[in-house]
């Protein structure tokens, strides 16, 4: 297949690091250090199991050297959704799949805007991955890459698109339900994104502690209160079974080092995709006549550092 991976950060770069070294023809986006160093060095990738390896890899600030392709992963933030879009117009054909592992729920609009919903497949990724260092990505837990079709009907494409996935040793499942598994998934990241962010503490001290573990709770039935309002078919026990896969399914000690992609951006100082998470549920919530208290909060909190580090003036 020719391959297209837009946003070639941890997760990007790990897919598509497995599909380079499947032999297929991969090209990666990205820009700064880490454009630099998959040029330079090459992609390394340290999988869970051991057995790291490096490859060379095509790598671009651009999609021209690729033309039109079968796939994109479309991994950018999803707040420069609308500029990555702009960027792969010229690689989307009559039958390319454009195949978004993006946070949050409002970014397939755009895609299904700009390319039509036939070519965008929703999709979300349980995989656990971090750039170490520029070039380097470490598997640092395990999950399926869980994607499928948006009108709830299976295809001979998606079938097709698994098994060149899990050929390249990338564990993958296809959903007939594959928005309602988005909001799922959104469920849990805009507790875990949110209160890891605003604490600077993994999950496992936020549920030990019985104040910040009504407060990550209830992030959590706010979200799934302004599914539901949505018209989202989520089972009525969604919170508690997120809780109980947590708490009791996960390999002992996992949640002591779990932490959301927002700890790691205002950690470093970096942009937050605060408006897609949070933010998100606040506006939604206000729409649709859904109380979000708890969401609002920490959208209230985090809001300064949105753009990165605030500038703190001195008097």
């Amino acid at each position: 297949m020719r391959i297209l991976v837009m946003g070639a950060g941890a997760l990007g770069s790990y897919f598509g690091g497995y599909l380079a070294r499947a032999g297929h023809r991969v090209l990666f986006v990205a820009r700064g250090k880490q454009l630099r160093a998959l040029r330079e060095r090459g992609l390394t990738l340290l999988p869970l199991e051991g057995g790291s390896f490096t490859i060379q890899v095509d790598a671009a600030d651009t999609v021209s050297p690729m033309g039109v392709v079968d796939l994109i992963l479309f991994c950018v933030k999803t707040y420069d959704t609308d500029g990555a879009v702009r960027l792969v117009a010229d690689a989307v054909g009559e039958s390319t799949m454009v195949l978004t592992l993006q946070n949050g729920v409002d970014s397939m609009d755009s895609l299904n805007a700009a390319f039509g919903p036939k070519a965008i497949l929703g999709g979300i990724s349980w995989v656990n991955a971090a750039v170490e260092e520029p070039g380097v990505v470490r598997h640092r837990y395990p999950g399926p890459l869980v994607f499928g079709e948006q009108n709830a009907t299976g295809s001979e494409r998606t079938q097709a698109l698994k098994k060149t996935f899990m050929e390249a040793g990338i564990v993958a499942e296809v959903r007939d339900d594959i928005i309602r598994a988005i909001w799922e998934k959104f469920v849990f990241i805009c507790a875990v994104n949110g209160m890891t962010a605003l604490t600077r503490l993994p999950v496992g001290p936020l549920l030990a502690c019985q104040e910040s573990r009504e407060l990550f709770v209830d992030i959590m039935r706010e979200v799934d209160a302004v599914a539901h309002q949505s018209g989202i078919d989520l089972a009525d026990d969604t919170v508690e079974c997120t809780l109980r896969h947590m708490e009791t399914e996960l390999p002992s000690g996992v949640l002591d080092t779990t932490l959301g992609s927002m700890y790691f951006d205002i950690s470093s100082g970096r942009r937050l995709e605060l408006e897609f998470l949070n933010g998100s549920v606040v506006r939604r919530g206000r729409r649709l006549g859904v109380s979000t208290p708890a969401n609002g909060l920490v959208y209230a909190a985090l809001k300064p550092w949105i753009h990165g580090r605030p500038v703190l003036n001195s008097v």
